[in-house]
């Protein structure tokens, strides 16, 4: 059997920062950030707020974000049920790769892994 696969032409990505309470996210080309409460309503208000902020049409933009386990794991099903394409990222490979620094500045992190993807 022979299964074709459609090519994704990435021409922005979305980061995202998950964390127990909140998760931002920026779009890489427009550089807009927006925080929201970690919730499935909330997913789908960040959907509506990239689409909107972003010049490229939802067929290409791929969404990044760090394997967080149980807080990722929720966004990553959500991505799936509404079809958006998407990308865990271990976080070690991003810090390695980026240089993120201890310390947090969740604002920081999301630019840096948009910069990343």
């Amino acid at each position: 059997m022979i299964t074709k696969f459609k090519i994704m032409k990435i021409l922005d990505t979305v980061s995202i920062d998950i964390s127990k309470l909140t998760f931002d996210t920026s779009i890489h080309r427009s550089q807009s950030y927006e925080q929201f409460e970690n919730s499935k309503v909330a997913f789908k208000k960040a959907l509506k707020w990239t689409y909107k902020n972003s010049i490229f049409p939802k067929k290409n933009i791929l969404f990044v974000f760090e394997h967080t386990g149980l807080y990722s794991h929720i966004l990553s099903v959500f991505l799936t049920e509404q079809k958006v394409p998407f990308s865990l990222i271990f976080g070690s490979e991003i810090k390695i790769s980026l240089g993120i620094a201890s310390g947090k500045d969740d604002k920081l992190d999301v630019t840096k892994i948009a910069l990343y993807a």
